[in-house]
């Protein structure tokens, strides 16, 4: 490797770093690629010093380490397990004797993640139930936690005895829960899970997933109250509970990070007392109005209030809602703790004849004003609702500003005749790349901002026409045909730093075509 003047720059041997350096190094490196740091361990003795508690700390099996020959192929294996495991990581598709045999060795455990993959084969033995691999009383003697991932809930509930989940998972011993993406969807059947969360005071993350209008968990007056997680997501989730069953039944107390994903968020609003929310950090909201009447607008009036009024300081915001009704004043109420921030419109850009309600430019460049620490937009800009160059020169203005995300609409109209040779989407897209590019440079030489420091752009995405990476395509018979040869309304641009050499490159995000495009009937 030549530096400058084509000298050779010298090599600096791991083993004139220091413990502290070389630990740092490994720790990183553990994170990007695991088989490496296997692999540099053998580089020395000290090297293996140093690595060997990293690699072990967080032990995650697999079929290599749970065979019988282990111990010849990974020298010192059991000793160094005994010696530093604090945590295993168990794919529910493993052997359960190997998993129960290599767990035994780890006489510091503290916790164990559990990974379901996939749907059980009944050809094999695997760890789809946690007994099978897993010494429960010995679990609880030694209050180790545990960590659920990805719960096929439904292969559960599909069983006809209703204690099923609170025999097989130790609830008191639950940290985390997340439930897989359902196939299909749960409809009545979270009454098992209910039963489950009621045992699980120990219960910081929740995550439940469901499909189209959910369901939702329905409670005795004898019920107790759910945990008080500190992490809670409900996607599709169909909320009608009562403040009164609320309060019973449900806290929010210690709650930092709330994500409502097609929820009903006018009803949630109205049943919770809006205090319990002072300390979130996090909120990402997504309406769904399945029910009659539409109450979007009162929910974005809700949360606008809920922003401005009770929450303290947030980091991460993230809506859909009606972006007209949304107060700018709530947002500069975190004007010193907003590091993401994204604003997005019921209405999208799905349909081209349909206006997008956008912050204007100057709200925009009030908000590049005062808010120091944002590092991540996600807008929607419709150029017949703002001044365009107003609008991007604005988001130029976040001095800490690396990702950008801006969701704009179609030039194209299915009717209109394509010159051969011409694509107008991609073109506005370079062009509004370069403005960006030249502006973030000009706007940081400008006086006004002479005592700032701008951070280089890393990412700036250009989202055209509603472009989704599952893609369902327009439905006319007119972008039917336009499909057909190959010119889509829906695209993704993306300019991109790389992480290896610095350089700018531009590429375009190719989506998978849902399989409900082609089932779409002609009408």
């Amino acid at each position: 490797m030549s530096g400058i003047g084509g000298r050779e720059k010298p090599w600096m041997p791991l083993d004139s770093l220091s413990t502290e350096i070389l630990a740092l190094i490994f720790t990183e490196l553990l994170y990007l690629d695991r088989t490496s740091l296997w692999a540099a361990r053998r580089t020395s003795r000290r090297a293996a010093a140093v690595a060997t508690p990293i690699l072990y700390r967080t032990l995650e099996l697999n079929k290599s380490l749970l065979s019988p020959h282990a111990a010849d192929t990974h020298p010192g294996l059991y000793e160094n397990i005994q010696r530093y495991t604090l945590e295993a990581v168990v794919a529910s598709d493993l052997e359960p004797s190997g998993v129960r045999r290599v767990i035994s060795w780890a006489s510091r455990l503290q916790s164990i993640r559990w990974n379901y993959t996939s749907s059980p084969d009944l050809k094999t033995p695997t760890c789809w139930l946690l007994q099978d691999a897993l010494d429960l009383r010995n679990l609880r003697s030694r209050d180790i936690t545990l960590q659920i991932f990805d719960l096929p809930l439904q292969d559960f509930t599909a069983s006809s005895d209703p204690s099923i989940l609170t025999r097989t998972i130790p609830a008191p011993l639950m940290t985390t829960l997340t439930l897989g993406h359902p196939r299909p969807p749960l409809t009545y059947k979270v009454g098992p899970l209910k039963m489950l969360l009621l045992q699980a005071a120990q219960l910081k993350v929740f995550h439940y997933e469901d499909r189209g209008q959910g369901t939702r968990f329905r409670f005795d007056r004898d019920d107790g109250r759910m945990p008080a997680v500190e992490d809670l997501m409900l996607r599709s989730y169909d909320w009608d509970h009562g403040m009164e069953e609320v309060r019973r039944h449900w806290d929010f107390s210690k709650l930092r990070s709330l994500q409502l994903l097609q929820v009903p968020i006018y009803n949630f609003l109205s049943s919770i007392d809006p205090s319990h929310l002072r300390d979130l950090h996090t909120l990402r909201v997504e309406d769904f109005s399945a029910h009659l009447p539409d109450k979007r607008r009162e929910a974005t009036r809700a949360l606008s209030d809920l922003v401005a009024g009770h929450i303290t300081s947030l980091e991460v915001l993230d809506l859909v809602c009606h972006v007209s009704l949304f107060s700018i004043e709530a947002l500069l109420g975190h004007r010193l703790t907003l590091r993401e921030l994204r604003l997005r419109d019921h209405t999208g850009f799905g349909e081209e004849e349909h206006a997008v309600p956008t912050v204007s430019g100057e709200d925009l460049a009030r908000l590049a004003r005062e808010m120091p620490l944002l590092h991540t937009l996600e807008l929607d800009m419709d150029v017949t609702q703002c001044n365009a160059r107003e609008f991007l020169s604005a988001a130029c203005r976040f001095g800490s500003l690396h990702t950008l995300t801006v969701h704009v609409q179609t030039l194209l109209r299915p009717l209109d005749a394509i010159q051969a040779g011409t694509d107008r989407d991609f073109e506005a897209a370079m062009a509004t790349f370069r403005f960006l590019l030249d502006e973030r440079d000009r706007v940081s030489k400008l006086p006004t901002y002479a005592k700032n420091t701008f951070t280089p752009w890393r990412r700036i995405t250009i989202n055209v026409g509603g472009w989704r990476r599952v893609m369902v395509r327009r439905v006319s018979s007119a972008w039917r045909e336009r499909n057909e040869h190959g010119i889509f309304a829906e695209r993704c641009f993306v300019l991109e730093r790389s992480a290896l050499h610095g350089q700018l490159g531009v590429r375009e995000e190719i989506g998978v075509e849902s399989p409900s495009r082609r089932a779409t009937p002609e009408l």
